[in-house]
């Protein structure tokens, strides 16, 4: 629903002065059409054209519905600034690059888009191992002190 107020001017014409439209944070947004009714006085009568007044009868009215508007907007923007941070302290931040190796997986058991990455922990004592294939992706993070005992098994297994 949208609603055009205007001004009666002397010589009997209207002069539109504001347009409400069905949206908005109160239900409908408000905002004057030209620049010459901040000239006005907020005693002036305004007219609805094509819709109801719906309690919108003088300048002073449209520059409060406004005002309301703007209170809204800015409650609403400074709730959303608040919970957006999850971070206590943001000069704790810390901007790292890892080291990560990337293989694709072209044998005879693995499909066109199969690979492996192995990306290295932050501290270095170990790694983070992707591996995607047609089944799924299999996410393994070992400690370097894992990754040697599972070497050590394997040569135990290819020894006997």
């Amino acid at each position: 629903m949208s609603t055009t107020f205007a001004v009666i001017l002397k010589n009997g014409e209207q002069y539109d002065v504001a347009r409400r439209v069905g949206r908005g944070i109160l239900g409908c947004e408000l905002s004057f059409t030209n620049e010459l009714t901040e000239l006005m006085s907020d005693e002036t009568p305004v007219i609805p054209t094509d819709n109801s007044a719906q309690g919108i009868f003088t300048i002073g009215d449209i520059r409060e519905h406004i005002r309301k508007q703007e209170e809204a907007e800015k409650e609403i923007e400074e709730e959303d600034s608040e919970d957006q941070s999850w971070i206590d302290d943001p000069s704790k931040i810390e901007y790292y690059q890892r080291k990560c190796v990337f293989a694709p997986m072209t044998d005879a058991w693995h499909k066109e888009h199969d690979y492996i990455e192995v990306t290295e922990w932050k501290n270095g004592e170990g790694w983070d191992i992707e591996i995607s294939t047609k089944e799924g992706n299999k996410h393994v993070s070992l400690h370097f002190t894992e990754f040697a005992v599972i070497k050590e098994l394997i040569a135990l297994l290819e020894n006997n």
